[in-house]
């Protein structure tokens, strides 16, 4: 398929066919793309089976990683940027 050509092999190797199928349904032509009938083709689609979206609406499902922190403050689960914009101040 179109979509298999231009993804790398090794990104290709690390996903599954459904992510991969569900990140070229929402690339696809506006006739194609996943999402045109409404938000339902887009929770209906194979790389969300097993979601509880009702659940998860509720906020009754758990995340699948907590990170540890030590505060509200503590951002060090995220690695440094260094912006790259002369106008942002690091």
């Amino acid at each position: 398929s179109w979509f298999q050509r231009q993804v790398p092999d090794a990104v290709q190797e690390t996903l599954s066919p459904q992510c991969i199928d569900f990140m070229h349904s929402l690339i696809s032509g506006v006739d194609n793309r996943l999402g045109r009938n409404g938000l339902q083709d887009i929770m209906n689609h194979p790389w969300f089976k097993g979601v509880q979206w009702k659940a998860l609406l509720r906020k009754r499902v758990l995340p699948p990683i907590i990170p540890t922190v030590s505060n509200k403050y503590d951002v060090s689960n995220f690695d440094e940027v260094r912006a790259a914009h002369p106008c942002v101040q690091c």
